[in-house]
Formats: structure tokens, sequence, C-alpha cells
């Protein structure tokens, strides 16, 4: 009986479904890899797949999930303790700090606040005391000010994320964030007007980024611990010794796949109809089952006897027509 554990064990199997011979001498046999790992990133990403593309919806598969969790904390402002100075002119990009922010770009695209000033230009450089902003200072000149600092505008996620799945979690009140679509979040919660406290809400911003409703400033250098969900990337297939993401119940759907694409390729129209449905076969049944589990399907197909079903019951004779 055939076992489908490895990437290997399902190139043989989309070969053989192809009509292709699994001895190495098929002229698909250099690239089956490729054809696999494309239908598991479509599975789980989403999209179009094959030649004349066909759509797969976007579905947060509970299996897709990485675990353990995404994971950051939450970073106090650059001289939150007012222990460095910074020196700017009205209408300067170039700033000078009075002492070292450290290794260069550490705190690029950080957010220069200062008190009373409506400005918060990002930072796009530095190094060593020489800071460029992104844009010219509008507010009041700093000359060996102490009065300032640099919060993080947006945090970065994994490099494998996909795409954020439900709310971060929080371990301080209020324990969850929610995450909003980015223009909602801008509106209500401008990133050149961020205030000090525990973020309420989130929003991704784009290139694997996180920006917050609020900065941290409270309590040790680093604050509280995000966690979050997430889809993550699968890594694409190249010796067969890989261990593919989708369950091991379900996972010949991606030799089916593959087999559809390389029958369209050889524009073998009954063989390619034939493999899309079987595909589509398989692809139903862990939808099906993903459906389920976001149902709650604990109960599903199990026998639930009614409340009281064994209690003792009093039967009233009483004739209510009865003077």
């Amino acid at each position: 009986m055939a076992t489908f554990t490895l990437a290997s064990d399902l190139k043989a199997d989309a070969l053989a479904l192809a009509g292709e011979v699994t001895n190495g001498n098929s002229p698909y046999d250099g690239n089956v890899y490729e054809y696999l790992s494309s239908v598991q990133s479509a599975i789980i990403v989403g999209g179009h797949l094959g030649p004349n593309p066909r759509a797969l919806p976007l579905i947060d598969w509970h299996w897709a999930r990485a675990r353990p969790r995404g994971a950051f904390a939450l970073e106090r402002p650059v001289n939150y303790d007012a222990s460095n100075t910074l020196t700017v002119a009205q209408g300067a990009t170039a700033a000078t700090a009075g002492s070292s922010l450290g290794t260069a770009n550490t705190y690029r695209y950080y957010r220069l606040v200062v008190p009373d000033e409506p400005q918060r230009p990002l930072v796009t450089a530095h190094t060593g005391t020489s800071v460029t902003l992104q844009l010219a200072w509008r507010g009041t000149a700093l000359s060996a000010s102490t009065d300032w600092m640099l919060y993080p505008e947006s945090y970065a996620l994994a490099s494998d994320v996909v795409r954020v799945v439900g709310t971060l979690l929080i371990d301080v009140a209020p324990w969850e964030i929610p995450l909003i679509d980015l223009p909602a979040f801008e509106a209500r919660f401008p990133r050149s007007a961020v205030q000090a406290g525990v973020p309420t809400h989130a929003a991704i911003v784009g290139d694997g980024r996180i920006a917050f409703s609020h900065y941290w400033l409270d309590g040790t250098d680093y604050g509280p611990t995000i966690e979050y969900d997430y889809i993550q990337r699968p890594t694409a297939f190249s010796t067969g010794s890989e261990t593919p993401v989708v369950p091991y119940e379900h996972r010949r759907v991606l030799s089916f796949g593959a087999a559809w694409l390389m029958a369209a390729l050889k524009q073998d129209g009954g063989r390619s109809e034939l493999l899309w449905g079987m595909f589509q076969g398989a692809y139903e049944v862990m939808r099906r089952e993903q459906t389920l589990r976001e149902m709650g399907s604990s109960d599903f197909a199990r026998i639930i006897a009614r409340p009281n079903l064994g209690a003792t019951r009093t039967l009233d004779t009483t004739d209510p027509y009865r003077s």
C-alpha cells in the first residue's frame, strides 16, 4: 500500500497519475517538486493555480498555523529617561545627538516625538550621533535638548507570515488587541499622532510589519509580550525529503494537483479534466473538515439526549371541565 509521508512519495504518485514513468526518465521528472510546491502554496495562500488559472479560495486552515505562535516584546522609546541630547534647527532634516545612538540604523523608521510639537517625523537613517529625518523639522529648534524620544512606528512580523489570524494577545490588560483595517486604523489613530499607553488596536501596515494605537512607555526597556497566530508560508520542496504541511490524511490532494498540472501542460484534455475532478474532490473533503472544526465539530454526528429525558414527571389527571 502506498504511503504519502514525504514529498518524494507524492512525486512518484503524481507522475503515475499523469501517465508518466517514475524511473526518472519522464520529461517532467525535474519539475514535479515545483508543481507540488505550487499546489501546496496555492492551497495555503489562496489564489490561482495552473497554466489556465483556476482560483482557490483564501482559507485559514487550522493545520497551516505556525507553532509556536509569533511573538515579540513592545519596546520603550529611545531616550525615555532623558539621558541624551538632541540638536536640530528649524527647517533642517539633519539632527545631532549628544552621544551615539548605537548600531547604525537600529532606529530607522522610528518617529521623533517632542512635547507640545505636533510633528512626528520619521528617522530614515542614523550613524553614531548623526540622525536624518524624512521631513524638515517644522517645530521649535532644539539645542542640546533632553526633552525628546524616538518610538517605534511599527514592529516586524515573522519572516514566514502569510497573514495574521484573529486577535493579538498581550500579557497585560486588555489582554487582547483586535486587528482592524488600515484605513480605519489611520482614521482613529494617525501614526503621526500616536500617544503613550497600552495598545488597544493594531493594523498590518505592509511589508510584514504591524503598527499599534499607542507606544509603550512604562516599566522596563522591554514591555509586554505580543503573541499572534498566523498562517505560515510553506517551504518549497526540493529534495523529496521534506514533509508536506498538508495533513497526512489529505496529503494526496497535492499529487492530484501536480498530476493535473502535468496533464494540462501536455494538453491531455481527458486526463486533465479527470485529475482536476479528483483534486476538487479531495480539496472539498479537506474544506468540509475545516468548516466543521470552525463550527465546533465535536458534536458532529453525536447523539445528544434531550435535557431531563429521564426525569420523573407528575401526571395531572384533573379534569378542567368538571365543576
